[in-house]
């Protein structure tokens, strides 16, 4: 009221009169804005404060520190207002504020940053922070922008805390004032438990093994439920207690899952719906192996070197037979898996002309396989033979033979694992089975009994198979000579007077030598053998006086070095005095001299017409 006078208005230019002391005054107060549009003539608006003034002084609550204007009136009028432009001194003034959005999202578990600003005439002292029904006052980080206005934040652990809405508290204080603000803000939890599987058992695994898996399980909220599906599925679900150190375990009979791959998953969902998970993988298998059973070839089995071996057999399994292989002496190895039939059965021709495949025996392993690696093998033994068998003659070449007289043909017959057959042919005859005539490693033919060849030259064919067929060919040259000897005999006269001496001369040859000639004669049987080998000359005086009359034949029998024999005959009559063998009256001897017949009577004949009778 003392500072009212009479004077100018410093912005209408108006005057008013000094009323006097005691006058009723009206105070306003201005922010710069307000103050800014009333000085540029603007109406007069609502004050801030508005209260009577009794006595001096005059005390104003302001909750701003900008600058203020204190405008005074005295009721009168308008044109009685005084603006004074006064110096507010703020006196222990403090004010907070939090940065954050209402309703604002943070994830569980990570750190929520609370930051804000605090105001205070005479500084701030310190700036704490809570989550209401959840932590502790916790101090803030505070930092200085200017001489009245201060920076905060502090970061807030989030694990444990409850999803949904939360109020979050700033106090700042000056040591004297204090103030509080909240904000309002919203817990959420999107990321999923973390499940891991840390150990099971070792394996490998088999379909009656029981195991156990253990593992661990961590969220930031609460697990609501922890369990596990095989293979995959979401049902069935096998549940798994939820562990309160987080730590489980669960134990799985194997038969229940069955025989191959498969996979265990352990799931765990939280209290937000959030779902983690882990997978182990598990090759389930079983611990029986598969059966063989090779039936041919039988072990020790003779093999003919490029020649297949046929394995056959049956091969099974309780699962799956997942191969079939053979192996050579443990080391070659052939896969015949292709072999295995629907039915089990199986059929490989293996090749025996590969170089690896010496002669000898062999050990062949049939080997089946499970796909759990369980296997069978069952061996057997072959004998691979590639060569042929020695046959060596004892009996040299050009030897003669006849059909009657037959020939040893002699040598030996080797083949370490014995002789399959064993034929011989002689030029256009044969092959005949020669088997009986092996003996020992020897054998012993006979040939040229009974035989119809030509004479001459002849080769003779030995074929020999060992019992795997190797086989090997030997020839002979030989000679057959299936004629007898040659026998050449000297006229003999027609009639021999009983008594007298017959003359028989001749020669007898064979190419093979001779071994006999005999000289006989009807009536008398043999008369003389002459033995030898070279050719023979016949110069023989043969008596007569033992012939009985009649027409008689000698003969010479000649027979050779191969018993091929030949005979030689002449034919004289033999007569005496008073021999007439046809009884006609006139002796044999006058009929022979006259030309008449013997041995018929031929008396009244008249050959030579001269009109006289024979008699």
């Amino acid at each position: 009221k003392d500072h009212i006078t009479r004077g100018k208005n410093a912005f209408t230019g108006d005057t008013f009169e000094d009323r006097g002391p005691g006058g009723d005054i009206t105070a306003f107060i201005l922010d710069q804005d307000e103050m800014r549009a009333y000085s540029m003539g603007g109406p007069f608006v609502a004050p801030y404060y508005r209260e009577r003034v009794e006595g001096d002084q005059v005390e104003f609550t302001l909750w701003n520190y900008e600058p203020y204007y204190l405008v005074l009136w005295n009721g009168y009028s308008q044109r009685t207002v005084k603006t004074v432009n006064v110096s507010v001194d703020i006196w222990g003034f403090v004010e907070s504020s939090i940065d954050m959005e209402p309703g604002e999202e943070f994830e569980l578990g990570e750190l929520m940053e609370v930051s804000g600003m605090a105001h205070g005439s005479q500084g701030i002292d310190e700036v704490r922070v809570m989550v209401r029904n959840m932590t502790d006052w916790m101090e803030a980080y505070v930092f200085q922008v200017d001489p009245s206005e201060y920076f905060w934040n502090v970061d807030v652990p989030t694990t444990g805390f409850p999803i949904g809405e939360l109020e979050i508290w700033a106090m700042a204080t000056d040591g004297n004032h204090t103030h509080y603000s909240v904000a309002t803000v919203m817990m959420v939890d999107t990321r999923p438990p973390e499940v891991v599987i840390r150990d099971a058992s070792e394996g490998p695994y088999h379909v009656e093994d029981t195991i156990t898996i253990s593992g661990s399980v961590d969220d930031f909220g609460t697990i609501e439920e922890l369990y596990y599906t095989v293979d995959g599925t979401t049902s069935p679900a096998t549940p798994i207690m939820v562990p309160s150190d987080g730590n489980w375990f669960l134990t799985i009979d194997l038969y229940d899952i069955g025989y191959g791959d498969h996979s265990i998953t352990v799931f765990a969902r939280d209290a937000s719906g959030n779902t983690g998970s882990d997978t182990i993988e598990l090759d389930i298998g079983e611990s029986e192996p598969p059966f063989v059973r090779v039936l041919s070839p039988e072990s020790g089995t003779l093999v003919r070197k490029g020649e297949p071996v046929t394995f056959t057999g049956e091969v099974f399994d309780n699962i799956e037979v997942s191969g079939l292989s053979l192996s050579v002496d443990g080391g070659r190895t052939m896969d015949i898996t292709s072999s295995i039939r629907p039915d089990g059965s199986f059929s490989h021709d293996m090749g025996t002309n590969e170089a690896y495949l010496q002669d000898g025996p062999h050990t062949i392993s049939v080997t089946a396989l499970d796909p759990s690696g369980n296997e069978f093998c069952v061996d057997r033994e072959i004998i691979i033979d590639g060569s042929a068998l020695g046959i060596i003659f004892r009996t040299e070449e050009g030897r003669l033979f006849g059909p009657h007289h037959p020939i040893p043909i002699t040598g030996e017959l080797e083949d370490e694992n014995g002789i399959g057959s064993f034929r011989w042919s002689l030029g256009s005859l044969g092959p005949f089975d020669a088997a009986d005539a092996v003996s020992g490693g020897a054998f012993e033919l006979y040939l040229g009994e009974g035989l119809e060849l030509p004479e001459g030259e002849v080769t003779l064919t030995l074929h020999a198979e060992d019992t795997v067929g190797n086989s090997r060919e030997l020839e002979l040259d030989l000679f057959f000579d299936p004629a007898g000897p040659t026998i050449e005999l000297g006229e003999v006269p027609e009639l021999v007077l009983k008594g007298e001496d017959l003359r028989l001369t001749g020669s007898v040859f064979d190419e093979s030598g001779l071994k006999e000639v005999e000289i006989s004669a009807d009536g008398l049987g043999v008369i003389r053998s002459i033995y030898g080998t070279g050719p023979l000359n016949i110069d023989e005086m043969i008596d007569t006086k033992a012939f009985p009359p009649g027409e008689r034949t000698v003969r010479v029998r000649a027979v050779d070095s191969l018993g091929n024999e030949a005979v030689g005959e002449v034919t004289v009559s033999v007569v005496s005095l008073t021999t007439d063998s046809d009884d006609d009256g006139m002796p044999d001897w006058w009929e022979y001299m006259m030309g008449t017949d013997l041995l018929v009577d031929d008396s009244g004949l008249d050959p030579d017409g001269d009109g006289f009778t024979n008699l």
